[in-house]
């Protein structure tokens, strides 16, 4: 299946969304045997190939279950299967857009990235985990907790092969090609260790990707219980802001180290627009460098400050308070109408991507609109994902780095 096609449908969504906000989870789940493209394997997946079959529904990709080209009975008998939970192999779309075959089921997963660590807690499946790359081993070890136990695969760039075929993990999990092992297939070829790519730092993938796992993992109740947190969450959000036209709301600028900004295409352009913010930046490139001049005539009615330092691995707020004065302290930021009004706001970059970014888009939404989120406590959200999915013994109020404002 070609997932361009599929993101058209969902970017369709998307706009649907934007004129009504009904549904903050709208997705195409991209596993085939979803017959009629819905977010979900079930009956009406089988009826709806039986009426390809008949004559009376369209054939569509996803239909085509065992891929063998043609839409039959041979598809409904594998979905059925699913249903019942005795299918031995299951075929996604890969974040790349690929069509992976993974075998079933899955008892061991070799992990490259956090934001796969958390979906996997997500999912109850922390004990499957028995390999972390390096980078995530260093950059959130408090977070990681007990799993700083388990061995390095090396380099997430270049995992380690051998040291991977030694564990023999049923599954690695990694992201796109572009950042992560982009011939690891081909190393792991003939070994029977499956390679999925799941891309679940993207909020804007992030459930759909929550439930292909839960789908492989046959932990699909584990998800739902997700999306009801997620969809609390930013559906209560969007619900509250849908009245406010476009030109009442806030401009933003997401001030990213090394001069530059957060484009429409960035991972962080989710948590923006859901809590209702307008990014100055949304024309351009994904994390363009930005000339200080710019931003001073955009002249944004709220400055966020991201930090790379600080998160689940600081003990004090120092790394963001460093971080305020070091915007603050630009020349001419002085006569922004963000420094002038106190709408200066530093945010540590973990909570507006991976499974927990709701938290992010309840803080911007606060901070937008203190008024109209008065009762909402974006803390409290933190600290119920982190008891019910994380499982990890973490008091947001008195650990951490997250959120600075003066």
């Amino acid at each position: 299946m070609n997932r361009i096609c599929l993101m058209i449908i969902i970017v369709a969504l998307s706009v649907l969304q934007t004129l009504s906000p009904a549904g903050a989870s709208s997705f195409t789940l991209e596993i085939f045997g979803n017959a009629n493209m819905d977010d979900a394997i079930n009956e009406k997946d089988v009826s709806y190939v039986q009426g390809i079959i008949n004559g009376t529904e369209s054939k569509t990709m996803l239909a085509d279950a065992n891929l063998d080209g043609k839409v039959d009975e041979a598809d409904i008998s594998l979905i059925e299967q699913i249903l019942e939970g005795k299918e031995s192999k299951m075929t996604i779309i890969d974040c790349d857009g690929t069509n992976v075959t993974v075998k079933k089921p899955i008892k061991k997963i070799a992990v490259i990235v956090d934001s796969t660590v958390e979906a996997l807690r997500i999912l109850n499946a922390k004990d499957r985990i028995v390999a972390i790359d390096e980078k995530t081993r260093k950059d959130v070890p408090s977070f990681l907790g007990d799993l700083m136990k388990l061995p390095s695969i090396g380099d997430r760039t270049e995992p380690d092969v051998e040291k991977i075929i030694e564990l023999q993990p049923d599954l690695v999990i990694l992201g796109p090609r572009q950042y992560h092992g982009h011939d690891l297939e081909k190393k792991l070829n003939g070994t029977g260790i499956d390679v999925a790519r799941l891309w679940l730092a993207n909020s804007d993938m992030v459930l759909s990707e929550v439930f292909i796992l839960g789908y492989l993992l046959d932990e699909v109740e584990s998800a739902e219980e997700y999306r009801e947190w997620h969809d609390e969450i930013i559906d209560g959000i969007e619900n509250k802001i849908s009245s406010i036209p476009e030109d009442k709301r806030p401009s933003v600028f997401w001030d990213r180290p090394g001069n530059t900004t957060c484009g429409g295409n960035s991972s962080y352009q989710r948590t923006l627009s859901v809590s209702g913010g307008r990014n100055i930046a949304f024309n351009l490139t994904a994390y363009p460098v930005v000339d200080p001049e710019w931003i001073l005539s955009m002249d944004p009615d709220v400055v966020l400050g991201l930090s790379f330092a600080g998160g689940y691995e600081s003990s004090n707020l120092t790394p963001l308070v460093t971080r305020y004065k070091e915007i603050t302290g630009t020349t001419g930021f002085d006569n922004l109408r963000a420094a002038k009004d106190g709408k200066v706001f530093v945010t540590h970059y973990i909570i507006h991507v991976n499974p927990g970014y709701p938290i992010g888009a309840a803080y911007l939404a606060k901070w937008f609109y203190p008024d109209l989120f008065k009762d909402m406590d974006p803390a409290e959200i933190h600290q119920d994902y982190l008891d019910r999915f994380q499982k990890i013994d973490f008091d947001v109020k008195k650990q951490g780095a997250f959120v600075y404002m003066p």
